[in-house]
């Protein structure tokens, strides 16, 4: 269950927050002579599953995810190609991490642009099966299995060793020292984790990916993990606002180092492209738009925060600063000038960067020529801001239909987690045209994480204003996502499940019953 007030934070809701991040932070076990030079590339990466022995007819292939330094975690599909082959190609830059089930059994990887990986499956029986993994990662694909018990640990971990500091003194006086006590239960952490962890690579790759998380979260939720802090430390209402020391631009001098200048930094993939995009909106460091500066300016910006760190004056970090800058401006749905497209041809020296960048402009022309047509389902910004009362209007569009209406946003794990489960309901009344699937999300949601979801799941789909949702969200007494309505054929509220997935028998159940209504 996600909170839709993140500002709330408790321990349980910023696990539920980063959970999904987490899995993708530990991104390989690798031969780095060999893998590196991929690393600053883009192109397209593939990966094919072979399907032998005695297989069902029907193998759970879940959505796959994958991210990279330049995007967040993102569905993708396997194409099927016949009953034994599936298959999946999407364009990318540098270190990609992949994860998805098997028939419940997780799975996950590293590919790189240009490369092809082949996973073969071998069925004893329709349930018992072996995995062969042919690709530059495989000794990751190998160990993964040992990743979501690394996951669950550390974030227990943690909030075990913060439950050790008790009263008012415990309260910090600078930002500083708030930073330097949380790196340092990190790097606790870290060290007592792994230390039964047998690869030296694995143990390598999960110091390194889990310190960026920390480092990340460090930047976008320093209020937020202060607040929590001095909750913990048993602080009032009035004292656990009160003691939140002001940062300034020295808070960075533990956090940015020279590591950030090698290619092997963009191996934690979705949590370093969350690192810099934190950097990016961090209000102490004042960035400009960088549309509205050029790259010249932001750039010498950029030197003037972090230079020091560095002993290149140029290099891969603030190449990369520069890269999620655009990115971050195509995620919000503003697409790229053509003094934009000059600027970042004639100032990247970095071809496959530039073409990713490019390549991400051209699919959000593509997705933003599509919305708000009853051909695509996809309706962005639908309704005029001024418009408070909307639901009416939803509803008032499938008369004498079923609507299954799903609350949701691309930040919520679990909201995310239910696309999948739901699938069987909807296979179930695929065949029917009075049950229809709606889904309603806000500003809160990333643009471009919204038309990649919405773009691979089936249904009708809203992005609504923040004011407009809410009312909604009030009306239904929907506090926490995701959340369900299913009204019947008439408009009227036939059954709810709030904070949560209902399971997919109930939702059966509850469809079938307002059918008869």
């Amino acid at each position: 269950m996600c909170n839709k007030l993140l500002t709330n934070v408790l321990s349980e809701i910023f696990m539920n927050k980063y959970i999904v991040l987490l899995i993708l932070v530990y991104g390989s076990i690798f031969q780095l002579d060999a893998q590196e030079s991929y690393f600053t590339k883009s192109g397209y990466t593939f990966l094919t599953i072979k399907l032998s022995g005695t297989y069902p007819d029907s193998v759970d292939i879940s959505t796959p995810y994958i991210s990279n330094p330049l995007s967040q975690a993102k569905p993708e599909k396997f194409q099927t190609i016949n009953d034994s082959t599936f298959l999946l190609s999407c364009y990318t830059f540098g270190p990609t991490i992949i994860y998805f089930n098997i028939n419940g059994r997780y799975i996950s990887s590293v590919l790189l642009p240009n490369q092809s990986d082949i996973l073969s499956i071998f069925f004893k029986n329709y349930i018992d099966f072996e995995m062969k993994y042919e690709g530059c990662f495989k000794e990751f694909f190998d160990n993964s299995y040992l990743l979501p018990a690394l996951i669950k640990n550390s974030f227990e971990y943690r909030y075990k060793s913060m439950l050790k500091v008790k009263g008012v003194e415990a309260a910090f006086k600078t930002a500083n020292d708030f930073r330097d006590f949380r790196l340092k239960n990190v790097d606790e952490m870290i060290e007592k984790l792994s230390v039964n962890v047998k690869s030296d690579q694995l143990k390598m790759q999960y110091k390194r990916g889990i310190k960026d998380f920390y480092i990340y979260s460090l930047i976008k939720d320093y209020s937020d993990l202060v607040k929590l802090h001095n909750m913990t430390i048993g602080l009032d209402s009035l004292d656990i606002l009160k003691y939140i020391p002001p940062r300034d631009q020295s808070y960075y001098d533990a956090i940015i180092d020279s590591r950030y200048q090698d290619t092997i930094s963009l191996i934690s993939s979705d949590s370093y492209f969350n690192l810099l995009s934190s950097i990016r909106q961090d209000s102490l460091l004042k960035l400009p738009l960088i549309s509205t500066v050029g790259i010249k300016v932001y750039k010498n910006l950029l030197k003037n925060i972090f230079g020091r760190y560095f002993s290149q004056d140029e290099n891969l970090f603030l190449d990369m600063m520069v890269a999620n800058a655009y990115i971050g401006q195509i995620n919000n749905g503003l697409s790229l000038s053509d003094e934009d497209k000059f600027n970042i041809i004639s100032f990247l020296e970095n071809r496959d960067l530039v073409n990713y960048i490019l390549y991400q402009n051209d699919i959000n022309v593509q997705n933003y020529n599509t919305v708000n047509s009853k051909k695509s389902g996809k309706y962005y910004f639908a309704f005029e801001k001024s418009k408070i009362l909307v639901m009416n209007d939803i509803i008032a569009k499938y008369k004498d239909k079923v609507i299954i209406v799903d609350f949701w946003a691309t930040w919520c794990g679990p909201c995310i987690e239910a696309f999948d489960k739901i699938k069987g309901v909807k296979k179930r009344f695929a065949d029917r045209d009075d049950v229809i699937f709606v889904y309603l999300t806000d500003e809160t949601s990333d643009y471009t994480g919204w038309n990649n979801y919405v773009n691979l799941f089936e249904g009708e789909h809203y992005y609504l204003y923040n004011n407009q949702l809410s009312l909604i969200s009030d009306t239904y007494g929907v506090k926490y996502i995701p959340s369900y309505l299913i009204f019947n054929k008439r408009g009227e509220l036939s059954q709810k499940s709030l904070g949560g997935y209902m399971g997919n028998e109930k939702a059966i159940e509850w469809i079938e019953n307002a059918l008869k209504e």
